[in-house]
């Protein structure tokens, strides 16, 4: 009995450390798993807020690239169109130079034949005898009137000239034989200076003295060539 109770006793008190050595670790786990918890959480959180630092970033990159591009696209289409304004009015600007150019040349030409082409024409004219010619001729007058209005424009004479000169244009146009109506030159001359008296209404309109030389330009071309072909 006297050796068993040493052992007893040993036994005893290493089971008492065992517990409080296993209370001690199970205390330890569970501040250390707390601890981990609270660090995880916390990991969480700070994910979260970079992944919704990384998406507002993305939201402002976005918008900053969309403006630039707006403003870059207003920029280039300001840039083109005053390119094409620009190209437009040196075209412009060339064509009426040409114009101009066929007009001094053919005038002094045309002044020395329209004295025979009146005495002609009168001659047809008393004999009944009906001719493109004359027509054309009727055209170029109802055309000079119309021009004495380039530098000082009485309007509402513009809008009447411009009616007279159609007028007779048409009846150029229906009076002509099928051959010449239908031919390629007849019809761009006849066409065109239609087109320019169409806006004339415009130029008068607006009082746009610009338009109405340019215009009157055009018409006075083709009205030399009219009268070169087919007077």
């Amino acid at each position: 009995m006297q050796n068993i109770l040493p052992v007893l006793c040993f036994i005893a008190g290493f089971a008492l450390a065992w517990l409080i050595w296993h209370g001690r670790s199970a205390a330890r786990a569970a501040d250390l798993q707390a601890r981990l918890e609270t660090e995880r959480k916390s990991a969480d959180e700070k994910l979260a807020l970079l992944e919704d630092t990384r998406q507002k970033l993305s939201d402002a990159f976005k918008a900053l690239s969309a403006d630039a591009l707006a403003r870059n696209n207003q920029t280039f289409l300001q840039l083109a169109g005053a390119t094409l304004a620009k190209t437009q009015e040196t075209a412009r600007g060339d064509l009426e130079l040409r114009q101009q150019a066929i007009a001094d040349l053919v005038t002094p030409v045309r002044e020395s034949l329209d004295k025979v082409r009146r005495q002609l024409s009168d001659l047809r004219r008393q004999n009944n005898v009906t001719v493109l010619a004359d027509c054309v001729l009727d055209a170029n007058i109802a055309m000079d009137a119309l021009f004495a209005h380039d530098e000082k424009p009485d309007w509402d004479s513009v809008s009447a000239g411009a009616e007279s000169y159609t007028g007779t244009l048409r009846r150029c146009d229906g009076m002509a034989a099928p051959g010449i109506r239908q031919h390629g030159d007849f019809r761009r001359l006849v066409d065109g200076a239609l087109a320019s008296l169409a806006q004339i209404p415009k130029a008068a309109e607006t009082r746009d003295r610009d338009l109405l030389h340019r215009l009157l330009i055009e018409l006075r071309s083709f009205d030399h060539l009219l009268a070169f072909r087919y007077g």
